[in-house]
C-alpha cells in the first residue's frame, strides 16, 4: 500500500516540478539534520517489526516560505490496521488554552516564542523506528530508497504526547537550575508555544533568547 502510494505521488510531483523541487528539499534536509536514516532491508534481523508509512504533499499557499509540506500518514490501514490504532495517545499534561491566554491577558509586558521542529526534537526509541519507514527516491531512474524516521513524527496517534513529555520532563531535570524556565514549560506552554509575562520589564527579558 505504501508503495504504491509513492508510485503514485511520484506521477503527481513529475508534472508540477516546483513542488517536486521543494518535496525533496523538505525530505533531503530531513535526512541531513539526521532526522531520518536510510536502512537496507536485506539487514533487517529475522522477526523484526516494522510498518511503511505513506506520504504525500499538502499544498499551503498562504505561507510565503515554505508552500509545501511532506505529511507522513498514519492512519493508512492496511488489512483493516493502522500505525495509530496501535497507538498509545497518552494523557494530557498541558494546561488548557484558555487557562494560559487569561494568565498571558494579566502581564503588563509580554512575550511569546514556539519550539520549532518540536516533534523532530524528540529521538525515537530505536526498537521503534523500524516502525516508521518511507519509501522515496529523488528520481524515477533510481534506485527505491527506504527511509526510517528517527524521531517523533507528526501525525502519528502519540506524537503530542511524546513531544510534551519530553518538554517536560526537561523542566523536571532542569528545575533546580533553571527555575524560572522551568515554570514556564509546566504552566505557560500550549504544545509547542508559550506565552508569559511579568509587570516588570527587566524580569521579562530575562527569559528573552539571547
Amino acid at each position: 500500500m505504501a508503495l504504491r502510494r509513492f508510485y503514485a505521488l511520484e506521477a503527481k510531483l513529475q508534472k508540477n516540478p516546483e513542488i517536486k523541487k521543494q518535496y525533496d528539499d523538505f525530505l533531503e534536509e530531513y535526512e541531513q539534520l539526521g532526522h531520518c536514516v536510510e536502512v537496507r532491508e536485506m539487514d533487517d534481523p529475522v522477526g523484526l517489526q516494522k510498518w511503511y508509512l505513506p506520504h504525500h504533499v499538502v499544498l499551503r499557499p498562504s505561507k510565503s516560505t515554505t508552500k509545501c509540506r511532506v505529511v507522513f500518514d498514519g492512519s493508512a490501514k492496511i488489512g483493516g490496521m493502522s500505525l495509530n490504532d496501535a497507538m498509545m495517545i497518552g494523557p494530557t499534561i498541558q494546561p488548557d488554552l484558555l487557562t494560559i491566554i487569561l494568565k498571558f491577558r494579566v502581564f503588563r509586558y509580554v512575550l511569546s516564542a514556539d519550539i520549532a521542529k518540536m516533534y523532530r526534537q524528540v529521538q525515537k526509541a530505536k526498537c521503534h523506528t523500524p516502525l516508521q519507514r518511507i519509501f522515496y527516491r529523488k528520481n524515477p531512474s533510481d534506485p527505491l530508497r527506504v527511509l526510517e524516521l528517527q524521531t517523533v513524527t507528526y501525525t502519528t496517534a502519540s506524537a503530542p504526547f511524546l513531544a510534551i513529555r519530553a518538554l517536560y520532563q526537561l523542566a523536571i531535570d532542569e528545575e533546580e537550575s533553571h527555575p524560572g524556565a522551568a515554570m514556564l514549560v509546566k504552566k505557560m506552554f500550549y504544545v509547542n508555544n508559550v506565552l508569559f509575562g511579568g509587570d516588570d520589564l527587566e524580569e521579562v527579558r530575562k527569559f528573552q533568547g539571547k
